[in-house]
């Protein structure tokens, strides 16, 4: 067996890419492909690229705003305390500055309907013209409010007079 020979007598071939006798990685033939591969990822990487930058600025523009974060604040409000504290009064501060003050009655989409404090009128307020809300306290959170305390006050007498301990 002579040198450069494999065993089977073929000539074996100097290392390189797609079987060239000359060692070196691209021919002349290859040398157009190898152009259009460096186009093909030059335009990939400036597609990601402004892919890239574009869908943030997307992103951005589909955030809320400060007044829609505000009136899905006071909805989320008021259909709180329609839920929970319907017989609580409840104030609410409009945007021109006056204040009304009654019950929630029904909530809607866009406007929720207050009754005053006697009942009588209906008040539409919209989302849009309400600043803030302040609930009070009713009937039944005082009531509630007032057994606490005396509880509260039992145990401390009973406490400090060291009677309940014996």
């Amino acid at each position: 067996m002579k040198d450069g020979q494999d065993p089977l007598g073929k000539r074996l071939e100097p290392p390189g890419i797609c079987g060239n006798r000359s060692g070196s990685r691209f021919n002349s033939r290859q040398t157009p492909l190898r152009g259009v591969r460096m186009k093909r990822i030059l335009a990939s990487l400036l597609a990601a690229l402004l892919l890239n930058i574009c869908v943030p600025s997307v992103r951005a523009q589909q955030q809320p705003n400060r007044e829609e974060k505000h009136i899905k604040k006071i909805k989320k409000e008021v259909a709180f305390q329609k839920r929970w504290n319907p017989e609580d009064p409840i104030t609410v501060s409009l945007q021109d500055g006056s204040k009304v003050k009654g019950y929630i009655a029904e909530v809607f989409d866009d406007h929720f309907m207050l009754t005053d404090r006697r009942g009588r009128q209906p008040i539409s307020v919209d989302y849009a013209q309400v600043k803030e809300t302040k609930t009070g306290f009713g009937r039944n959170s005082k009531i509630a409010l007032g057994i606490g305390g005396a509880v509260l006050g039992i145990m401390a007498i009973c406490l400090i007079s060291r009677r309940c301990v014996n």
